[in-house]
C-alpha cells in the first residue's frame, strides 16, 4: 500500500494526470455529441458536465502542483524543475487568458 502510495504522489505521475485529464476533454465531448438530439439528452448534458469538471480539476491541481512536489520532495525539489515547469503550464495558461480577458 505505501507503495502505490508513493506512485500516486510522483512528479511524473502528477504531471501526467494533469495532461490526461485536459486531454479526456477532447476525446469524450466528441464521444457525447450522439446523444446531444436523442431521447437520451441527460447523458450528454451530464457527460459534458463531468468532463468540464474534471478540465477545471486539473488546472487546480496544475496550480498545486508545485506545492505538492515540494513537499513530497522537498531535498530532490531542484532536480525536478523541469517537470514542476511542464505540470504548470495548463495553470500559466489558465491565468494568462483569464488576465487578458479582463
Amino acid at each position: 500500500m505505501d507503495r502505490l502510495y508513493n506512485f500516486c504522489r510522483s512528479p511524473i505521475i502528477l504531471t501526467l494526470v494533469i495532461y490526461l485529464l485536459l486531454a479526456q476533454y477532447l476525446f469524450l465531448k466528441g464521444s457525447f455529441e450522439i446523444y446531444r438530439f436523442s431521447e437520451q439528452k441527460y447523458i450528454y448534458e451530464y457527460g459534458v458536465l463531468i468532463s468540464k469538471g474534471l478540465v477545471y480539476f486539473a488546472f487546480i491541481l496544475s496550480f498545486l502542483s508545485p506545492l505538492l512536489i515540494w513537499l513530497k520532495t522537498k531535498r530532490e525539489f531542484k532536480e525536478n524543475k523541469t517537470i514542476i515547469i511542464i505540470a504548470f503550464i495548463p495553470a500559466l495558461y489558465f491565468s494568462l487568458l483569464y488576465i487578458l480577458s479582463i
